[in-house]
């Protein structure tokens, strides 16, 4: 074989291989979920129906079941880089606005579906008087879960007058989910006239009723949901996500006797609620929550994301327990990354540190 078709063959070669990687690459590519995730919203764009047919999908082709299919997926465990897709993919949706609607409506409708939460997510962020009556229709069904999705939809929409109302009639409701997400709904929009009838609901006679309004309350950092929240994190009969967001807004209140009232709660026996009361302590700033947040940072059975929180917290101590403790992790935890964390934490303590209360 002369040199002339070594050269040739070995070009050949070459090409074939950048060839298969280009290939690979492509196909790689094209199945990963962020381009899926922008090829389903661009069909959304395209398909985008007015509010009316919501009982179908319009003729034809439509992203509809793609979207419901594709968002399963991503809510089952996959690789780290999905959740970051997951929530572009949800920035995209949001980003569409009314015209997202009719899809993530049909989508809702699903409610066994994991990925039902996620589109009543996505409809909390839409401002839409059309999608109220659909809603309004889920949550006066007997499926407990499509009114609690229901509910949490609603929050986009709280500035009109009878979703306030409906979402205020719903705190008493007996399923202790849709009081919850209700309160939740009007707390999150911090619309000034329903903080006005939550400050009216705040003497209610009946406690759920009470403690639903304080978290209403509680969003917009009114001293006055101390007590009601107070409850709420005390309630062992109630749900843990509403407990622990008692405990993360009763941190949010700049008000000494929030502080107090979860200096009280610190020793409880539920492991999980108090390590939320420790932190929210923490988070305001009273001296009270060095030792329990010392504890946390060095308890090896608390998560990753816990004992970081804490070290977060303890850096705007200008208190030596503090510095101690961070110093010791930082040296001796088995667990090199809470070593790296804590060591990274040293030079933000110097930056930050401001007088405790």
């Amino acid at each position: 074989m002369t040199r002339k078709w070594k050269i040739a063959l070995s070009v050949l070669a070459a090409l074939l291989v950048i060839g298969a990687a280009v290939g690979v690459w492509a196909y790689r590519y094209c199945t990963s979920p962020a381009y899926k995730a922008r090829r389903l919203v661009a069909e959304m764009r395209a398909y985008a129906a007015p509010i009316g047919g919501l009982a179908t999908s319009p003729a034809g082709s439509t992203p509809f079941s793609s979207i419901t299919g594709f968002v399963r997926r991503l809510t089952a465990p996959q690789p780290r880089y999905t959740h970051r897709t997951m929530q572009r993919f949800m920035r995209d949706l949001v980003a569409l606005g009314p015209a997202a609607a009719p899809a993530l409506l049909v989508a809702l409708s699903d409610s066994k579906s994991e990925a039902a939460a996620i589109f009543a997510q996505c409809l909390s962020k839409i401002s839409s008087p059309d999608i109220v009556d659909p809603l309004f229709g889920f949550l006066a069904g007997n499926d407990q879960q499509m009114r609690w999705l229901a509910t949490i939809s609603l929050a986009g929409n709280v500035g009109i007058p009878r979703v306030r109302d409906k979402l205020f009639a719903c705190l008493s409701d007996a399923n202790y989910s849709v009081a919850f997400s209700a309160a939740w709904a009007l707390g999150k929009s911090k619309n000034p006239e329903a903080i006005a009838t939550a400050v009216r609901l705040i003497e209610s006679d009946d406690p759920q009723t009470r403690r639903m309004a304080g978290v209403v309350l509680g969003h917009a950092g009114d001293p006055r949901a101390i007590k009601p929240l107070g409850e709420l994190l005390g309630n062992k009969q109630g749900l843990k996500f509403a407990r622990t967001t008692a405990a993360r807004l009763l941190g949010q209140i700049e008000d000494p006797a929030a502080a107090d009232v979860l200096a009280g709660l610190v020793h409880r026996d539920d492991p999980i609620r108090r390590r939320y009361v420790i932190l929210a302590l923490g988070r305001t700033r009273d001296l009270r929550a060095i030792e329990p947040l010392v504890e946390v940072v060095e308890d090896q059975r608390s998560s990753d994301w816990t004992r970081k929180q804490a070290i977060r917290l303890l850096e705007d101590f200008d208190d030596p327990r503090a510095a101690k403790a961070i110093k010791r992790v930082a040296e001796s935890d088995p667990n090199p990354h809470m070593r790296a964390f804590a060591g990274a934490s040293t030079p933000r303590m110097a930056a930050s540190t401001q007088p405790s209360r």
